[in-house]
């Protein structure tokens, strides 16, 4: 995430800009929204504490001496609000959203496609390997906060961080072995937090910060039916779309090609963990 950006927003909102709050909110649901819904695996409860952090974040802000800290301040708060309601979910036996599969969109990723592939097999570690991770790399944590949060010892924790490490690792030799290449990565911290800059849905945070600042929302414009196309233009227009879906047949075609006989590869690294 975006320290600078989130740091110079708070310091507007602490000057009165109420531009700057409305932004701030907006940057902040994505974060909020991602956290919330890994811990709890419950998108309705996760929607809950959304709001309910959201909501007093911008009268909050002077409780931060530092305020590039801001983003990282906002991912702790969400996290320690999530727990209580997550042991609550558990007792009550809620139903649990079910973790995605890992999906491989191609033999060749990106930094992204590979934070999104990272992401996925975290989700699927066991409840306490996996908790640990999710606090200490995305609720932006220390191993001494994530050890008092979860009732456990700093030895648990990081015995239970290097437990993930190892899982995930072990994924990804299974899946290089296969073929697949992924980017080059040093931490896991950074490639589960891009996996989470790119979960953003400017929609429902849209939706929920007007909600939130008593904005009203303006109904959605009446369809406007379509002319009438003369059936010579159509014609013309159905030949062309032919044509069109041939050349990108063509295009696809080659580019499978050069993933199949792309000569690079991509190392695994062990991530750094503290």
């Amino acid at each position: 995430m975006n320290r600078k950006l989130f740091a110079g927003l708070a310091e507007r909102c602490r000057a009165g800009d109420p531009e700057a709050m409305e932004q701030l909110l907006l940057q902040a649901h994505t974060p909020i929204s991602h956290v919330a819904g890994k811990l709890l695996q419950n998108r309705s409860a996760a929607d809950a504490i959304t709001r309910e952090v959201l909501a007093p974040m911008t009268a909050q802000l002077d409780v931060l001496e530092d305020l590039q800290d801001c983003e990282r301040w906002i991912r702790r708060v969400t996290a320690a609000r999530c727990l209580p309601v997550m042991r609550k979910l558990r007792r009550e036996g809620s139903e649990l959203d079910a973790p995605e599969s890992v999906r491989i969109p191609r033999q060749v990723l990106d930094e992204v496609q590979t934070a999104l592939a990272v992401q996925q097999m975290a989700d699927l570690l066991p409840e306490q390997p996996r908790l640990c991770l999710l606090l200490y790399c995305c609720g932006g944590m220390e191993v001494e906060d994530v050890a008092r949060l979860t009732g456990t010892t700093e030895a648990a924790v990081l015995d239970n961080l290097a437990r993930a490490q190892d899982n995930i690792n072990k994924q990804l030799r299974k899946f290089h072995k296969m073929g697949i290449r992924f980017a080059k990565v040093t931490s896991l911290p950074e490639l589960l937090q891009t996996a989470m800059s790119r979960r953003a849905d400017p929609e429902a945070a849209a939706v929920m910060v007007d909600g939130i600042l008593g904005k009203s929302v303006p109904a959605p414009a009446p369809a406007v039916p379509a002319k009438k196309q003369p059936d010579t233009v159509r014609r013309l227009l159905m030949g062309a779309a032919a044509a069109g879906c041939l050349l990108a047949g063509t295009v696809i075609l080659a580019l499978i090609s050069a993933l199949r006989i792309s000569p690079e590869l991509s190392s695994i690294y062990l991530f750094t963990m503290p």
